[in-house]
């Protein structure tokens, strides 16, 4: 501890991880004593790695969360994949509810979609508030997020909730016929 400055041992064949196997399998069975307990949390001695590991992986998520504003991560961060892990686990009801809690502090995008369809439609609702149509046809990212909604209309795959969002701008359902007009 003193040498390296952190009580974290690799698992390996030498001793020190040997030795600390033990203690963190004595630990577990409630079979360590107190002192040693305390002893070993003196030198803030790792019980469980899976825990170190997601709890340092909060922290460079808290800390993204400070300098950006958001807890988007791009895809090639290397959070992306403990993001992506994170929501899985909240789907399958399998994250711990303080760990929710903890996400939820830092805003975390529990449903990455859903995000990205209301930021779209945000944007399309400041041009409707600053152009007075939303008539986006295509091109760019917004016109075919346009065409993609109308697209799921037709499939009949846009969800009521949403058509009704996107209604209260005027939106229209066919391009051509509106034009046409």
């Amino acid at each position: 501890y003193k040498k390296e400055g952190h009580s974290y041992v690799k698992a390996g064949t030498n001793s020190l991880a040997s030795w600390s196997l033990t203690q963190r399998r004595l630990y577990r069975n409630n079979s360590l004593p107190k002192e040693k307990i305390e002893l070993l949390e003196s030198i803030e001695f790792v019980w469980d790695f899976h825990e170190k590991a997601w709890h340092d992986n909060f922290k460079k998520l808290q800390k993204f969360y400070k300098e950006e504003g958001h807890t988007q991560i791009p895809i090639d961060h290397s959070l992306a994949s403990w993001n992506l892990t994170q929501r899985q686990k909240y789907i399958k009801n399998t994250l711990p509810s303080e760990k929710v809690k903890l996400l939820n502090s830092v805003e975390f995008i529990w449903d990455i979609h859903e995000k990205n369809w209301q930021d779209n439609f945000k944007k399309l609702q400041k041009f409707y508030e600053a152009e007075g149509h939303s008539d986006i046809q295509s091109g760019k990212v917004l016109g075919n997020w346009c065409l993609t909604q109308r697209q799921r209309f037709r499939e009949k795959t846009l969800p009521q909730n949403k058509i009704i969002l996107l209604e209260s701008i005027q939106f229209k359902w066919n391009i051509h016929d509106a034009n046409w007009q």
